[in-house]
């Protein structure tokens, strides 16, 4: 008898070719453009999995065997980035130059009135997943103490820019906004997470005016619900296809090559 079942539920187990091409096809993903870039590979693996997987490591490693855990976490960090820099800059925030070398502030946003004048300052760190803060030798990484110090660099390294004396003396008077965005993509569903940051560089609650529309929503990469989130799929979807691709342009590096 349990011979007989085991033969039965072997039976009733797709095991052909048109297995993988019927997911292919209901999955969400078209067939051209993204199979390359592993969509539909995580994908597969996803449909016969019940625990929750962090599906955008696996479409890296799937797409470039070839890069090491070092590598794979570097093009998260670069997704990441230019997702939300995408974002900021669809809500009309320009983003300035704010790093020298490998440090400085990741996303130095402004926005400016009719005049040209800066209004308005966004300080933003964007990581992957449940990534956090750290302690630095300038404090806390996005505290108050911590931006005057980028800031105060980016001044002396560039005296003719006068923007960045203008938006060092905003923050001093505590006229700027400081986020931290968590970005992951688990079991194809992609969220978003905003997190205020207080000037000694703790987390706190944002209230009802500062939540962006795309705080907390976790957004399907198969199936969207109205324009906004494909949009967002769009973009997101686009961003790992192209570091995908210029991870391969660069010698299979994440790092850019200089003079990129």
């Amino acid at each position: 008898m349990t011979a007989l079942r085991m033969n039965i539920m072997k039976e009733s187990i797709p095991q052909s070719p048109t297995f993988k091409e019927n997911i292919f096809q209901n999955n969400g993903f078209k067939e051209s453009g993204l199979k390359e870039t592993g969509f539909n590979e995580a994908r597969i693996k996803d449909k016969c999995a019940n625990d929750a997987k962090e599906t955008l490591g696996e479409r890296l490693r799937l797409s470039l065997p070839e890069a090491s855990r070092e590598h794979i976490n570097k093009l998260k960090g670069n997704i990441t980035e230019k997702l939300v820099d995408s974002h900021f800059k669809s809500q009309g925030w320009h983003k300035l130059e704010g790093e020298y070398g490998v440090n400085g502030i990741d996303g130095l946003y402004v926005k400016y009135t009719k005049d040209g004048a800066i209004e308005k300052v966004m300080i933003a760190e964007s990581k992957y997943n449940t990534s956090r803060l750290g302690d630095t030798r300038d404090g806390k990484q996005m505290s108050k103490e911590w931006i005057l110090s980028k800031l105060e660099i980016l001044c002396e390294k560039n005296p003719n820019n006068k923007e960045y004396a203008i938006i060092k003396e905003m923050v001093e008077k505590d006229c700027y906004r400081s986020r931290l965005i968590n970005v992951k993509e688990v079991d194809d569903k992609l969220s978003i997470r905003f997190h205020k940051i207080d000037k000694e560089g703790n987390m706190v609650e944002l209230n009802g005016r500062e939540m962006p529309k795309v705080n907390g929503l976790k957004i399907d990469l198969n199936t969207q619900n109205d324009g906004f989130e494909s949009k967002m799929t769009e973009t997101y979807k686009n961003i790992v296809s192209d570091e995908i691709a210029q991870y391969k342009e660069n010698g299979n590096s994440p790092y850019k090559t200089q003079g990129v």
